[in-house]
């Protein structure tokens, strides 16, 4: 059988093709940062964005972004985002993670392992979290 189409059609069908979602773009859709919020030792760091990027078969990264990282002191929560991205989480010498950098990092693994990506059969380890900052 053949099926003939307009090129009018074939261009729409090309759009299309396109614009379809990849199991990533779903997964991406149905990430709700507030699974993330982070609250451990006096700390609580709630995000911008956790996205998943790349492709299931060249692996992929997941990109978080800090929205603000409360410590909490005698019930008083005080804002020191500024502090914890410059001092906090990642040497800047070395790029490794400091302690609550990986803190965040096996947090993040986890929840994203245990509810999002199980569904595309990828495992995402603390070496795929990739820290953006809010200020950009």
């Amino acid at each position: 059988m053949k099926i003939k189409i307009t090129e009018s059609q074939l261009k729409n069908l090309k759009k299309v093709i396109n614009e379809a979602n990849t199991a990533i773009d779903d997964l991406n859709n149905i990430i709700d940062v507030s699974d993330f919020t982070f609250d451990e030792d006096y700390t609580r760091v709630t995000f911008d964005k956790v996205m998943l990027v790349g492709e299931i078969e060249d692996g992929l990264s997941v990109h978080v972004e800090i929205d603000k990282v409360f410590y909490y002191y005698r019930q008083s929560p005080s804002d020191v985002t500024g502090f914890a991205e410059t001092w906090a989480l990642k040497d800047h010498n070395t790029g490794e993670d400091l302690a609550l950098g990986r803190a965040i990092s096996l947090h993040i693994v986890e929840i994203m392992n245990r509810k999002y990506t199980k569904y595309i059969g990828v495992e995402i380890s603390e070496w795929d979290i990739v820290y953006g900052q809010h200020f950009n």
